[in-house]
């Protein structure tokens, strides 16, 4: 059980389960909120019209590992992982909402894709402090000058600042860590740049 602030109803509450084994079948406040058959992978619940402002809150969780044995590495049953809840605005990057991929290396050119629920996406891409590339969108390509290639000898690592506007106002931020490369297996092996 937990108090739920009469200002939350402006917020968007989601709960993660990083493993729950297995069949796990999420309740808030008595009504199925989600599911989730794996027992070792994550899944989101979304609380919305689940909730109620203002009042005390139960969220139950329960799992069926009737079929046993059903694994060699878990022989328990239930929540077996951290549990989060992630508060955050309406308007928001969605959980793993940020996807970056190397385009080419040489040039360097990477991609940049955002799912949101705002307005306005902005991106910069940084290197030792320095904005590098930027732009405006969902779905950007940006080239990046005179790019350090990510290798296993030589471990560049860029920063990808991507910013949710509304009004003009960042209601949402997102700072991820990234490195340029490409990898390519064949008969021959496996390669990078």
């Amino acid at each position: 059980n937990f108090f739920v602030a009469e200002d939350w109803n402006e917020k968007k509450i989601l709960i993660e389960f990083e493993g729950v084994y297995k069949d796990a079948c999420v309740y808030i406040n008595g009504k199925e909120a989600g599911k989730n058959a794996y027992g070792y992978t994550q899944f989101l619940i979304d609380t919305e019209g689940f909730l109620q402002y203002g009042k005390t809150n139960e969220i139950k969780v329960v799992v069926d590992n009737s079929q046993h044995p059903n694994s060699r590495w878990y022989t328990g049953s239930g929540i077996h992982r951290p549990v989060w809840m992630h508060i955050g605005n309406k308007e928001h990057i969605r959980h793993q909402g940020l996807r970056i991929t190397t385009l080419s290396h040489q040039p360097a050119r990477i991609q940049v894709e955002t799912e949101h629920t705002g307005e306005e996406v902005q991106v910069e891409i940084r290197h030792e402090g320095k904005i590098v590339a930027s732009g405006k969108g969902d779905n950007l390509s940006l080239d990046i000058p005179s790019a350090k290639l990510w290798s296993d000898e030589s471990p560049h690592l860029y920063q990808c600042v991507v910013q949710l506007k509304k009004d003009g106002e960042i209601v949402d931020q997102i700072v991820e860590d990234f490195g340029i490369r490409t990898i390519e297996w064949n008969a021959n092996g496996l390669f990078v740049n």
